[in-house]
């Protein structure tokens, strides 16, 4: 199993360096470049003026058919922007939201922004989530940061990944901003590659475990037994 015990996040100009302790295994650093970030951020990271979306959507107050999503791809045919409403049970819109996509050379999707509306169309915020692969392909980290509608940081954490010999995930871990880890899912699987038993982790600031449940599923995903 390959463990992080270093990453780095470089946020525009500014690298934010967050040091994530291990247990001894082998020092591995990832680094998520610019280019995987929106570029349109200022030294912290947070949108531009420029940035904060000045175009709301068209107002709906109550439809009797709900609009498909509009869905715009580019030359390989892969979805690049999206915009759809969301409703409530009574079929008036709850929000509106824009998700624009980025892809690597691989066809990974690396990028994903979603910017946030209420129905009547004012600006919410925003969300960001990028994603960095190995070089087998499969994802190792994820970051996430959300943005009020003024443009400031709400929240930003990140997940990095470890697998088996098989390309199957048996372990996430979350850190926070200031690399402590937040959160640990210990994935148990068969011969089949089939999921048994999860463990699920949680850490306080001093890195004691404040939570730890286990559950195990039967060869459909039931959970059958809580620990």
């Amino acid at each position: 199993m390959k463990n992080l015990k270093l990453f780095l996040f470089f946020l525009s100009a500014t690298a934010l360096l967050a040091s994530c302790g291990g247990d001894g295994s082998p020092e591995r650093e990832i680094i998520v470049l610019d280019e995987y970030i929106e570029l349109n951020t200022n030294a912290l990271g947070q949108p531009t003026a420029e940035n904060i979306p000045t175009t709301a959507p068209d107002t709906v107050l109550k439809v009797a058919k709900r609009p498909k999503p509009e869905i715009i791809r580019n030359d390989q045919g892969q979805v690049t922007e999206r915009r759809q409403y969301s409703f409530k049970r009574d079929g008036s819109p709850r929000e509106y939201n824009v998700f624009q996509y980025k892809y690597d050379v691989q066809g990974n999707r690396i990028r994903e922004i979603t910017e946030m509306y209420t129905a009547d169309g004012k600006y919410k915020g925003k969300i960001y989530n990028v994603f960095r692969y190995d070089d087998e392909g499969e994802k190792s980290v994820f970051i996430f940061r959300s943005y009020d509608k003024d443009g400031s940081l709400i929240r930003l954490f990140c997940s990095l990944y470890d697998y088996n010999d098989d390309g199957l995930e048996i372990q996430a871990k979350t850190y926070n901003s200031d690399g402590e880890l937040i959160s640990r899912v210990d994935r148990f699987r068969n011969d089949r590659g089939e999921i048994t038993k999860e463990k699920f982790l949680e850490y306080n600031e001093n890195g004691e475990i404040i939570n730890d449940d286990i559950l195990h599923y039967d060869k459909n995903g039931t959970v059958v037994k809580q620990e």
